[in-house]
């Protein structure tokens, strides 16, 4: 009889993930793991804290890294790694609680709130407003410390000041958020790429009248609660909002991210050094280090973009010094400073300079960041991501990041400030990249004059 039950529990697990697309039964495997991570972790679970670890590996692969004595070794190993290796000095200790962290928020609850935004209801009386202040309301009262931040209602400086003052983000999606998603992804993206950076998750995703297929697809594999239709949401939110962040150890799926680094990157940095960037280039320029240079050389060429750089191979340099012996700097432009809900932020800007026989070549520029964090979730294999999905992130973070730069969401003032160049670091040098793209770069100038001058002759 048990062999006749096993059986036909076998045929109905085979059916039921046939029913699934390839993509939906990994977002199902990889949010069962997260879940028995977050179990594991949670502080009522002490006696399991930091002495499980869950491996996660494709068994439908080919090649050695897709065998189960391969991926317990590496997980043996890691594990030595993080605890046995490292003085007792840098070690966690098990005792520390969330009263004594830095954060002076458990939760925030972030959603978007169209039409509060449009005038079309008041604050009290949007349907989103009165489920957060419920459940704000429960939490409360058991003694939870609670926020909100509704883009774009509240100010992006505000917004980004309560979600890193919180200790767990709870994410409203609903068919009011669905509307102007573009609001949620990319704070989700924004997070979850602070939460990569610092090894530790806070996000859990509430699900209102809507189902599981409505969260961003880079994202999907983390807990939600589906308040709509489970009795006890809010002592679940409680629940894990009780219990420690969960550390980001090994093979988080994060999916497609590329699409909220660039949009990240846009809005957090170029938005605010591509509006007078060529005046500070100009500016810099005209100081006594570089004028002395200027002044020996007959010809130099100066790039009026600031230059992103992406190598091939996705290595992050943060100094362009790093990547090529010929490239001589970095001379620091004047940064741009703004106070940001109560926070100083400088966005600094760096120009370099390469020595050719016949000619000098300046530019401002840099590796671009958000290649550090898809090369960081490689490394540490955080999402499981290979080489190859690492390189694929990596030219979707370009396409989509030029494609920022040439839409409305960029000024059109501002879009021929910036390019993306993506090059073969395995094959070419740096500065003869850069020195072919600036000569390119005033080739087009001269032809775009030339055309602008005829056209005024016909006039």
């Amino acid at each position: 009889m048990d062999e006749i039950r096993a059986e036909g529990i076998a045929v109905i697990a085979d059916e039921v993930l046939n029913l699934l697309t390839p993509q939906q039964r990994r977002t199902e495997v990889e949010r069962f793991k997260y879940k028995i991570e977050e179990i594991l972790n949670h502080s009522r679970n002490e006696e399991c804290m930091g002495r499980a670890r869950v491996l996660m590996f494709d068994d439908e692969g080919k090649g050695e890294r897709n065998t189960p004595s391969y991926n317990l070794f590496n997980g043996v190993r890691n594990a030595i790694e993080e605890t046995m290796m490292k003085p007792l000095s840098d070690r966690q200790p098990s005792h520390v609680t969330r009263s004594e962290s830095n954060c002076s928020v458990d939760v925030c609850f972030l959603y978007s709130d169209i039409d509060a935004m449009e005038n079309r209801t008041s604050v009290h009386s949007s349907p989103d407003n009165k489920t957060i202040k419920h459940i704000r309301m429960f939490l409360e009262n058991k003694k939870i410390r609670c926020s909100i931040a509704r883009p774009p209602v509240d100010s992006m400086g505000i917004i980004e000041e309560r979600i890193k003052d919180a200790r767990w983000v709870c994410c409203l999606v609903s068919v009011n958020t669905v509307r102007r998603k573009d609001f949620i992804e990319f704070w989700l993206a924004a997070l979850l790429n602070d939460c990569i950076e610092k090894n530790q998750l806070k996000i859990i995703i509430l699900l209102k009248d809507l189902d599981s297929s409505f969260i961003p697809n880079f994202i999907q594999w983390v807990t939600y609660i589906d308040i709509s239709n489970e009795p006890s949401f809010e002592e679940r939110i409680y629940e894990i909002i009780k219990g420690d962040v969960v550390t980001l150890r090994s093979q988080v799926p994060a999916g497609n991210v590329a699409f909220g680094l660039a949009w990240a990157f846009h809005v957090n940095y170029l938005r605010h050094v591509l509006p007078d960037f060529n005046e500070r280039l100009e500016s810099r320029m005209e100081q006594d280090d570089i004028r002395k240079f200027t002044a020996i050389k007959k010809k130099f060429k100066v790039s009026r973009s600031l230059l992103e750089l992406i190598p091939k191979s996705c290595e992050f340099k943060p100094l362009l010094t790093m990547a090529d012996d010929r490239i001589q700097g970095p001379f620091e432009v004047k940064p741009i400073v703004k106070q940001m809900a109560a926070t100083k932020r400088v966005f600094p800007c760096k120009l370099y300079r390469i020595e050719s026989e016949n000619c000098d070549y300046y530019f401002a520029g840099e590796m671009l960041t958000p290649m550090k964090a898809l090369s960081e979730m490689h490394k540490s294999m955080i999402a499981g991501l290979s080489k190859k999905q690492m390189y694929e992130q990596c030219d979707a973070l370009v396409e989509q990041l030029s494609a920022i730069l040439d839409s409305a969401a960029t000024p059109e003032e501002m879009q021929k400030k910036c390019r993306c160049i993506k090059y073969d670091d395995t094959q070419r040098k740096l500065s003869d990249v850069i020195m072919e793209e600036i000569d390119k770069e005033q080739s087009r100038d001269h032809v775009e004059m030339y055309a602008s001058w005829l056209k005024k002759q016909e006039k």
